[in-house]
Protein backbone atom coordinates (compact mmCIF):
# COMPACT_ATOMS: atom_id res chain seq x y z
CA UNK A 1 0.00 0.00 0.00
CA UNK A 2 1.35 3.46 -0.89
CA UNK A 3 2.00 5.65 2.17
CA UNK A 4 1.49 9.42 1.98
CA UNK A 5 2.93 12.12 4.23
CA UNK A 6 0.43 13.17 6.87
CA UNK A 7 -1.12 9.74 7.28
CA UNK A 8 -0.31 6.73 9.42
CA UNK A 9 -0.75 3.29 7.92
CA UNK A 10 -1.92 0.71 10.45
CA UNK A 11 -1.31 -2.99 9.96
CA UNK A 12 -3.47 -4.85 12.48
CA UNK A 13 -3.43 -8.54 13.39
CA UNK A 14 -5.64 -8.94 10.35
CA UNK A 15 -2.55 -8.23 8.27
CA UNK A 16 -1.79 -11.92 8.65
CA UNK A 17 -4.66 -12.29 6.21
CA UNK A 18 -3.44 -9.46 3.99
CA UNK A 19 -5.67 -6.73 5.45
CA UNK A 20 -4.53 -3.14 6.02
CA UNK A 21 -6.07 0.08 7.32
CA UNK A 22 -5.13 3.75 7.06
CA UNK A 23 -5.17 6.06 10.08
CA UNK A 24 -6.72 9.28 8.86
CA UNK A 25 -6.96 12.65 10.57
CA UNK A 26 -4.90 15.84 10.62
CA UNK A 27 -1.25 15.21 11.39
CA UNK A 28 1.81 17.42 11.11
CA UNK A 29 4.07 14.73 9.73
CA UNK A 30 7.56 15.00 8.24
CA UNK A 31 7.06 11.86 6.22
CA UNK A 32 5.22 8.63 5.81
CA UNK A 33 4.54 6.63 8.96
CA UNK A 34 3.86 2.96 9.37
CA UNK A 35 2.02 1.40 12.26
CA UNK A 36 1.55 -2.18 13.31
CA UNK A 37 -0.11 -4.13 16.05
CA UNK A 38 2.05 -6.66 17.84
CA UNK A 39 1.39 -9.37 20.39
CA UNK A 40 3.65 -11.42 22.61
CA UNK A 41 2.24 -14.74 21.50
CA UNK A 42 -0.38 -16.30 19.27
CA UNK A 43 -2.52 -16.93 22.34
CA UNK A 44 -2.96 -13.17 22.87
CA UNK A 45 -3.58 -12.23 19.24
CA UNK A 46 -7.24 -11.48 19.88
CA UNK A 47 -6.20 -8.99 22.56
CA UNK A 48 -3.60 -7.21 20.44
CA UNK A 49 -1.79 -4.17 21.78
CA UNK A 50 -1.06 -1.28 19.47
CA UNK A 51 2.40 -0.06 18.54
CA UNK A 52 2.84 2.69 15.98
CA UNK A 53 6.16 2.79 14.13
CA UNK A 54 6.78 6.28 12.74
CA UNK A 55 9.38 7.36 10.21
CA UNK A 56 11.34 9.88 12.26
CA UNK A 57 14.46 11.93 12.92
CA UNK A 58 16.17 13.37 15.99
CA UNK A 59 14.99 16.93 15.27
CA UNK A 60 11.40 16.12 16.24
CA UNK A 61 9.31 14.37 18.84
CA UNK A 62 6.08 12.49 18.26
CA UNK A 63 2.71 12.34 20.02
CA UNK A 64 0.14 9.59 19.52
CA UNK A 65 -3.45 10.70 20.04
CA UNK A 66 -6.54 8.49 20.30
CA UNK A 67 -10.30 8.84 20.68
CA UNK A 68 -10.84 5.86 23.00
CA UNK A 69 -14.00 6.79 24.90
CA UNK A 70 -17.24 5.65 23.25
CA UNK A 71 -19.71 8.47 22.75
CA UNK A 72 -17.04 11.15 23.31
CA UNK A 73 -15.24 13.22 20.70
CA UNK A 74 -12.37 13.78 23.12
CA UNK A 75 -8.92 13.16 21.69
CA UNK A 76 -6.53 12.01 24.41
CA UNK A 77 -2.74 11.84 24.11
CA UNK A 78 -1.69 8.25 24.82
CA UNK A 79 2.04 8.22 24.04
CA UNK A 80 4.94 10.62 23.46
CA UNK A 81 8.54 9.98 22.45
CA UNK A 82 11.58 11.89 21.21
CA UNK A 83 12.44 10.92 17.68
CA UNK A 84 15.16 8.45 16.78
CA UNK A 85 17.05 8.40 13.51
CA UNK A 86 14.97 6.31 11.12
CA UNK A 87 12.08 4.94 13.19
CA UNK A 88 10.35 5.78 16.48
CA UNK A 89 7.91 3.46 18.27
CA UNK A 90 4.83 4.90 20.00
CA UNK A 91 3.05 2.37 22.22
CA UNK A 92 -0.62 2.65 23.07
CA UNK A 93 -0.34 -0.36 25.38
CA UNK A 94 -4.02 -1.23 25.10
CA UNK A 95 -6.27 -3.12 22.71
CA UNK A 96 -6.32 -1.63 19.24
CA UNK A 97 -9.03 0.89 18.39
CA UNK A 98 -10.49 1.51 14.95
CA UNK A 99 -7.88 3.07 12.69
CA UNK A 100 -9.71 6.38 12.34
CA UNK A 101 -9.47 6.93 16.10
CA UNK A 102 -5.67 7.43 16.00
CA UNK A 103 -3.51 10.38 14.97
CA UNK A 104 0.24 11.05 15.16
CA UNK A 105 1.54 14.58 15.56
CA UNK A 106 5.11 15.66 14.83
CA UNK A 107 6.65 18.56 16.76
CA UNK A 108 10.02 20.26 16.29
CA UNK A 109 12.47 19.92 19.19
CA UNK A 110 13.36 23.60 18.78
CA UNK A 111 9.70 24.63 19.22
CA UNK A 112 8.25 22.23 21.80
CA UNK A 113 4.52 22.21 22.39
CA UNK A 114 2.46 21.75 25.53
CA UNK A 115 0.24 18.70 25.04
CA UNK A 116 -1.44 18.85 28.45
CA UNK A 117 -1.85 22.65 28.48
CA UNK A 118 -0.29 23.15 31.91
CA UNK A 119 2.14 25.89 30.85
CA UNK A 120 5.20 23.60 30.95
CA UNK A 121 6.60 22.47 27.61
CA UNK A 122 6.60 18.78 26.70
CA UNK A 123 10.38 18.31 26.68
CA UNK A 124 10.78 19.79 30.15
CA UNK A 125 8.10 17.42 31.41
CA UNK A 126 9.67 14.42 29.69
CA UNK A 127 12.82 15.13 31.72
CA UNK A 128 10.84 15.71 34.92
CA UNK A 129 9.40 12.24 35.58
CA UNK A 130 8.01 11.06 37.92
CA UNK A 131 6.81 14.44 39.26
CA UNK A 132 5.98 15.81 35.79
CA UNK A 133 4.12 14.16 32.90
CA UNK A 134 3.76 15.73 29.43
CA UNK A 135 0.45 13.89 28.92
CA UNK A 136 -1.15 15.11 32.16
CA UNK A 137 -1.48 18.52 33.79
CA UNK A 138 -1.27 17.08 37.31
CA UNK A 139 0.33 19.61 39.65
CA UNK A 140 3.96 18.86 40.46
CA UNK A 141 3.99 16.92 43.72
CA UNK A 142 6.56 16.11 46.33
CA UNK A 143 7.36 12.42 45.81
CA UNK A 144 6.49 11.85 49.47
CA UNK A 145 2.92 12.79 48.52
CA UNK A 146 2.60 11.29 45.05
CA UNK A 147 3.70 11.41 41.43
CA UNK A 148 2.45 12.41 37.99
CA UNK A 149 3.61 9.24 36.22
CA UNK A 150 4.52 5.68 37.19
CA UNK A 151 6.89 4.56 34.46
CA UNK A 152 8.06 1.24 35.83
CA UNK A 153 7.44 -1.50 38.35
CA UNK A 154 10.14 -0.13 40.70
CA UNK A 155 8.28 3.19 41.04
CA UNK A 156 5.01 1.36 41.70
CA UNK A 157 6.71 -0.59 44.49
CA UNK A 158 8.05 2.61 46.08
CA UNK A 159 4.56 4.13 46.12
CA UNK A 160 2.64 1.02 47.13
CA UNK A 161 1.55 -0.22 50.53
CA UNK A 162 1.10 -3.84 51.57
CA UNK A 163 0.01 -4.74 55.10
CA UNK A 164 -2.83 -4.61 57.58
CA UNK A 165 -2.95 -0.85 58.26
CA UNK A 166 -5.86 -0.29 55.87
CA UNK A 167 -8.41 1.35 58.20
CA UNK A 168 -11.90 0.71 56.78
CA UNK A 169 -10.52 -0.70 53.50
CA UNK A 170 -10.40 -4.23 54.92
CA UNK A 171 -10.66 -5.73 51.41
CA UNK A 172 -7.12 -4.43 50.73
CA UNK A 173 -5.47 -6.09 53.73
CA UNK A 174 -2.36 -8.02 52.73
CA UNK A 175 -2.48 -6.87 49.09
CA UNK A 176 -0.01 -4.57 47.35
CA UNK A 177 -1.82 -1.44 46.15
CA UNK A 178 -1.44 2.19 45.16
CA UNK A 179 -4.31 4.62 45.59
CA UNK A 180 -5.28 7.24 43.01
CA UNK A 181 -7.40 10.38 42.95
CA UNK A 182 -9.01 11.44 39.65
CA UNK A 183 -10.30 14.97 39.08
CA UNK A 184 -11.96 16.56 36.04
CA UNK A 185 -13.09 13.17 34.74
CA UNK A 186 -16.09 14.94 33.19
CA UNK A 187 -13.84 17.09 30.97
CA UNK A 188 -11.59 16.50 27.98
CA UNK A 189 -8.55 16.74 30.26
CA UNK A 190 -9.05 14.38 33.20
CA UNK A 191 -6.26 14.24 35.80
CA UNK A 192 -5.00 11.29 37.83
CA UNK A 193 -3.02 11.91 41.00
CA UNK A 194 -1.07 8.78 41.93
CA UNK A 195 -0.77 8.77 45.72
CA UNK A 196 2.29 7.75 47.67
CA UNK A 197 0.31 5.18 49.59
CA UNK A 198 3.10 4.59 52.08
CA UNK A 199 2.50 8.20 53.17
CA UNK A 200 -1.23 8.55 52.58
CA UNK A 201 -3.63 5.67 53.15
CA UNK A 202 -6.80 7.83 52.92
CA UNK A 203 -7.96 9.93 49.96
CA UNK A 204 -9.34 12.91 51.95
CA UNK A 205 -6.07 13.47 53.81
CA UNK A 206 -4.11 13.26 50.57
CA UNK A 207 -6.48 15.71 48.88
CA UNK A 208 -6.10 18.19 51.71
CA UNK A 209 -2.30 17.88 51.62
CA UNK A 210 -1.99 18.58 47.87
CA UNK A 211 -4.80 21.11 47.56
CA UNK A 212 -7.56 19.09 45.89
CA UNK A 213 -11.10 20.15 46.82
CA UNK A 214 -12.44 16.96 48.41
CA UNK A 215 -16.00 15.89 48.95
CA UNK A 216 -15.01 14.13 52.16
CA UNK A 217 -15.03 10.41 52.93
CA UNK A 218 -17.31 8.52 50.59
CA UNK A 219 -18.86 11.60 49.02
CA UNK A 220 -21.61 13.89 50.26
CA UNK A 221 -24.38 13.20 52.75
CA UNK A 222 -26.36 10.02 52.31
CA UNK A 223 -28.96 10.39 49.59
CA UNK A 224 -32.71 10.12 50.06
CA UNK A 225 -34.21 6.69 50.57
CA UNK A 226 -31.13 5.34 52.28
CA UNK A 227 -29.15 5.07 49.04
CA UNK A 228 -25.40 5.18 48.84
CA UNK A 229 -23.73 8.52 49.41
CA UNK A 230 -24.32 10.90 46.53
CA UNK A 231 -22.84 14.22 45.36
CA UNK A 232 -23.87 17.14 47.52
CA UNK A 233 -26.72 15.25 49.13
CA UNK A 234 -28.34 14.43 45.82
CA UNK A 235 -29.66 11.01 44.81
CA UNK A 236 -27.68 8.14 46.23
CA UNK A 237 -25.64 5.71 44.22
CA UNK A 238 -22.82 7.94 42.94
CA UNK A 239 -20.65 7.73 46.02
CA UNK A 240 -18.70 10.95 45.53
CA UNK A 241 -18.77 14.52 46.78
CA UNK A 242 -17.56 16.51 43.74
CA UNK A 243 -18.62 15.92 40.16
CA UNK A 244 -15.64 14.74 38.13
CA UNK A 245 -13.83 13.21 41.11
CA UNK A 246 -13.23 9.45 41.34
CA UNK A 247 -11.22 7.75 44.07
CA UNK A 248 -9.86 4.24 44.15
CA UNK A 249 -6.86 1.95 44.05
CA UNK A 250 -4.73 -0.10 41.67
CA UNK A 251 -3.92 -3.48 43.22
CA UNK A 252 -1.40 -6.03 42.00
CA UNK A 253 -2.11 -9.76 41.68
CA UNK A 254 1.14 -11.45 40.55
CA UNK A 255 -0.44 -14.85 39.81
CA UNK A 256 -3.59 -13.68 38.04
CA UNK A 257 -3.53 -13.54 34.23
CA UNK A 258 -3.58 -10.02 32.82
CA UNK A 259 -5.35 -8.81 29.66
CA UNK A 260 -2.11 -9.40 27.73
CA UNK A 261 -2.36 -13.12 28.48
CA UNK A 262 0.61 -13.29 30.88
CA UNK A 263 0.79 -13.58 34.71
CA UNK A 264 0.60 -10.31 36.60
CA UNK A 265 -2.69 -8.40 36.78
CA UNK A 266 -3.27 -4.86 38.00
CA UNK A 267 -6.92 -4.26 38.75
CA UNK A 268 -8.40 -0.83 39.45
CA UNK A 269 -11.44 -0.40 41.67
CA UNK A 270 -13.33 2.39 43.36
CA UNK A 271 -14.57 2.77 46.89
CA UNK A 272 -17.25 0.22 47.84
CA UNK A 273 -20.10 2.77 47.83
CA UNK A 274 -19.12 4.19 44.44
CA UNK A 275 -21.12 3.47 41.31
CA UNK A 276 -20.10 4.84 37.93
CA UNK A 277 -21.36 4.46 34.37
CA UNK A 278 -19.47 2.65 31.63
CA UNK A 279 -18.52 6.01 30.09
CA UNK A 280 -17.00 7.18 33.38
CA UNK A 281 -15.12 3.91 33.91
CA UNK A 282 -13.80 4.13 30.35
CA UNK A 283 -12.37 7.59 31.05
CA UNK A 284 -10.81 6.31 34.27
CA UNK A 285 -9.25 3.31 32.49
CA UNK A 286 -7.66 5.44 29.79
CA UNK A 287 -6.30 8.07 32.18
CA UNK A 288 -4.93 5.55 34.69
CA UNK A 289 -3.22 3.65 31.87
CA UNK A 290 -1.66 6.89 30.63
CA UNK A 291 -0.46 7.71 34.14
CA UNK A 292 0.96 4.20 34.66
CA UNK A 293 2.10 3.20 31.14
CA UNK A 294 4.21 0.25 32.28
CA UNK A 295 1.07 -1.64 33.36
CA UNK A 296 -1.36 -0.52 30.64
CA UNK A 297 -1.46 -3.95 29.00
CA UNK A 298 -2.15 -5.60 32.37
CA UNK A 299 -4.83 -3.24 33.69
CA UNK A 300 -8.46 -4.28 34.23
CA UNK A 301 -11.52 -2.82 35.89
CA UNK A 302 -12.74 -4.61 39.03
CA UNK A 303 -16.37 -3.74 39.89
CA UNK A 304 -17.18 -4.21 43.58
CA UNK A 305 -20.26 -3.81 45.76
CA UNK A 306 -22.19 -0.71 44.61
CA UNK A 307 -20.42 -0.84 41.25
CA UNK A 308 -21.59 -4.35 40.37
CA UNK A 309 -25.22 -3.53 39.40
CA UNK A 310 -24.03 -0.80 37.04
CA UNK A 311 -21.54 -3.19 35.46
CA UNK A 312 -24.19 -5.90 35.01
CA UNK A 313 -26.52 -3.38 33.39
CA UNK A 314 -23.88 -2.25 30.89
CA UNK A 315 -21.98 -5.52 30.46
CA UNK A 316 -22.42 -5.51 26.69
CA UNK A 317 -20.79 -2.08 26.42
CA UNK A 318 -17.75 -3.38 28.29
CA UNK A 319 -17.57 -6.46 26.08
CA UNK A 320 -17.51 -4.30 22.95
CA UNK A 321 -14.90 -1.90 24.35
CA UNK A 322 -11.21 -2.08 25.12
CA UNK A 323 -11.79 -1.86 28.89
CA UNK A 324 -10.93 -5.30 30.33
CA UNK A 325 -13.00 -6.43 33.31
CA UNK A 326 -11.99 -8.88 36.03
CA UNK A 327 -14.40 -10.32 38.60
CA UNK A 328 -13.64 -11.67 42.05
CA UNK A 329 -13.74 -15.32 40.96
CA UNK A 330 -10.94 -14.66 38.46
CA UNK A 331 -8.51 -13.21 40.98
CA UNK A 332 -5.71 -15.27 42.45
CA UNK A 333 -2.80 -14.02 44.47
Amino acid sequence: MKKSAGFVALVPIGALLGASVVLAGPSRSIGAATAKTTTKSAQTASKALTQVSVSSDTDHYYVLYAKPVAGKTWELPVAIAKGASGTTILTDGRKQLAAAKYRVETVAITKPGDVDGDGIDDLTELKGAPTLNPLSAVTKLDVNDGVAIVGDRATFEKLSYQGDDVARDSYLAGLEYVKFYITKSNTARPLVYVMNTETWRAHPMFAQAVGISSGGPGGGPRGPGGGARGPGGGPGGRGRGVVGEMRGDVTYYPKAIGPDGTPGLYRFAFQPNDSYSFAEISVAFETIANQMPFLASKLAYYPIQAGLPSYEKEKQLYAASRVPVVLEAQLTN
